[in-house]
């Protein structure tokens, strides 16, 4: 589950009462509620550092955005991507040097065929070489591919790609209607 999801519960039942936690309110009670849960929610992410709701501000301004703009910003965060990887990826180094290529090779989407494939054997057997150098191992938070075709791939997140993935879920799961602080049950299989 998201992390403060379950110490928020706690803090919730602590903060109304067991009893309260559980009963029927009037409407205006549970607009409190849910605003204090907002507030709770909050506090935790700046405790736990996530910038979720910094990130989902930028996912919303993005709907507004035309199709050549979307097109322009995601061209640019993957020149900036290239860049990173070239530059603190020892695996991506060398992926480029062996295909005689420089992120200034890749000049628009047509060049993309120029790269090599990652494959997940690649990931399987380079994990150490596949983490920017940028980083300390304690810094990158452990997550994993669903492993739906196959065994999971371990990967591993600085705390913005983080709060970015996390900002990203929120906002489909408000799509279907949950709200930031409401209890939230996950079930994966």
């Amino acid at each position: 589950g998201d992390i403060g999801e379950v110490p928020f519960q706690h803090r919730l039942r602590r903060f109304v009462g067991e009893k309260d936690a559980h009963v029927d309110w009037p409407r205006e009670h549970t607009v409190i509620v849910k605003q204090i849960r907002k507030v709770f929610t909050c506090l935790d992410d700046v405790r736990n550092g996530d910038r979720r709701l910094h990130y989902l501000r930028d996912v919303e301004s993005e709907l507004t955005l035309s199709r050549k703009e979307i097109e322009s910003r995601q061209w640019g965060k993957l020149v900036k991507i290239l860049e990173e990887a070239y530059r603190n990826v020892p695996f991506y180094r060398s992926r480029f040097a062996e295909a005689g290529l420089s992120p200034k090779d890749i000049q628009d989407p047509s060049d993309l065929s120029k790269l090599p494939f990652l494959t997940k054997a690649d990931i399987r057997s380079n994990q150490r070489s596949l983490l920017n150098s940028c980083y300390q191992a304690g810094e990158l938070i452990p997550t994993a591919t669903g492993g739906t075709t196959d065994s999971p791939i371990t990967i591993h997140l600085d705390r913005d790609s983080w709060s970015q993935r996390r900002a990203a879920t929120l906002f489909f799961s408000r799509w279907v209607g949950y709200s930031v602080g409401e209890p939230l049950a996950l079930l994966w299989g």
